[in-house]
């Protein structure tokens, strides 16, 4: 539903708003993926992936969504494009796309803390 009220017309202060909703509820699942991820673990359960991906559009996915979260920090993202004229990266990766996605949120989020910590302490 959040998503849908994105695509609909906003202020700047309405889209701000639900863009922090999606993240958050994003990051919610996540949480929730990973405690029912280290159950399957304990349990020799956790199914491991193996499907072609499109790293460039999982980064794009994955920090689009945080956005919000880093722009309200102050900081700013920026992913570098790397060439391979060999052959394309995008088309070549093959692997669990959901626990890479899963990965990147865990590091974003321990990213941002350390960036919260480092600014407190510039403070003083």
């Amino acid at each position: 539903m959040n998503r849908l009220a994105l695509e609909t017309p906003l202020t700047d202060r309405q889209k701000y708003l639900l863009e922090n909703v999606q993240s958050a509820s994003s990051h919610l699942l996540m949480l929730l993926n990973d405690i029912l991820d280290f159950s399957k673990i304990e349990a020799g359960k956790l199914d491991i992936q193996y499907e072609p991906f499109s790293l460039p559009q999982l980064l794009e996915t994955v920090f689009s969504s945080m956005n919000p979260q880093i722009a309200e920090k102050g900081l700013e993202f920026i992913i570098h494009e790397i060439k391979v004229e060999s052959a394309d990266i995008s088309k070549c990766l093959v692997g669990d796309e959901f626990r890479i996605r899963q990965i990147l949120y865990n590091r974003h989020e321990a990213d941002l803390d350390l960036a919260q910590i480092a600014s407190k302490n510039q403070r003083f």
